[in-house]
């Protein structure tokens, strides 16, 4: 009988070593699971950390791109204006160039038709006043209304050419504009092809890169497409940071569980272990 009860319990002594054993070995892989999940979050957070950086740097150059794209919107159509209103004041002062010369052209005729009743009123007075010599019935009154009209006559001729002087003035002060108007043309011309040139693309890859380079472009610079490529660009390289943000957060959430839901088995497989060995050793 004795030997029977010394063999039933070897045999659960045996069965409890096996159970403890079986128990540490799940601990020590559960171990191993806790310790991995948690170095996958340690690497997620910082890959996390590294990426929310990068975020803020790509959006700062992102606003900065917009703003920069903002302005040279403004400054493409400042530039056009100031085209198209030298274009317009050019216009406008070749039809005046054209009513000054035709003014001009008037008044000579005029001074010329005056000069020629001031010569004759003139003359018409010699002779009046040398027939009064010789005829006293000529009256006073004729030689005054007559020397009037010379007078008259003299002083239209006068003011005609002060005006003729003021036409000329006005001549040379429309050509003076007009070469100014013109220099002003021709740089508002050379500012919007700077601005504005359209640059001939080599391919579609070009797109692609932050800033083009001399390989990527021909003659001319597009300054407003370098800019607006530019600002692409910045979006590009935000929008692309924030899906790896998005990404890894969700990655980071979902390791952050699985290391809670290891760290509770591990929890739950030692609290086992420690019941077998307490129930080992009362045994």
């Amino acid at each position: 009988m004795t030997n029977t009860v010394s063999i039933r319990k070897y045999g659960v002594t045996e069965k409890k070593k096996a159970e403890i054993d079986e128990l540490i070995i799940k601990v020590r892989n559960a171990e191993d699971e806790v310790e991995e999940y948690q170095a996958i979050v340690s690497s997620l957070t910082e890959k996390l950390q590294k990426f929310q950086a990068e975020l803020a740097l790509a959006e700062g150059n992102k606003e900065l791109g917009l703003s920069n794209k903002t302005l040279m919107e403004s400054i493409v159509m400042d530039a056009q204006d100031l085209l198209d209103d030298s274009i317009n004041v050019q216009n406008l002062m070749y039809k005046s160039e054209a009513k000054i010369e035709k003014a001009a052209s008037q008044m000579s005729e005029l001074i010329n038709e005056l000069i020629y009743s001031a010569d004759l009123i003139n003359k018409l007075s010699e002779l009046i006043v040398r027939k009064k010599q010789s005829n006293p019935l000529i009256s006073d009154e004729l030689i005054t209304m007559v020397t009037k009209s010379g007078s008259d006559a003299n002083n239209a001729v006068a003011l005609t050419l002060t005006a003729l002087k003021s036409i000329f003035t006005s001549q040379a002060t429309n050509v003076e504009g007009q070469n100014v108007l013109k220099l002003e043309r021709k740089l508002a011309n050379e500012l919007n092809s700077l601005i504005k040139f359209k640059q001939k693309k080599k391919d579609e890859e070009s797109k692609t890169t932050l800033f083009a380079t001399s390989a990527e472009i021909d003659d001319k610079i597009n300054i407003s497409d370098m800019i607006l490529l530019a600002y692409e660009n910045y979006k590009r390289i935000y929008d692309e940071t924030l899906i790896a943000v998005d990404d890894t957060t969700k990655q980071l959430s979902a390791a952050k569980l699985e290391l809670d839901n290891s760290v509770v088995n591990l929890n739950s497989l030692k609290a086992s272990l420690a019941a077998a060995q307490a129930a080992a050793l009362a045994a």
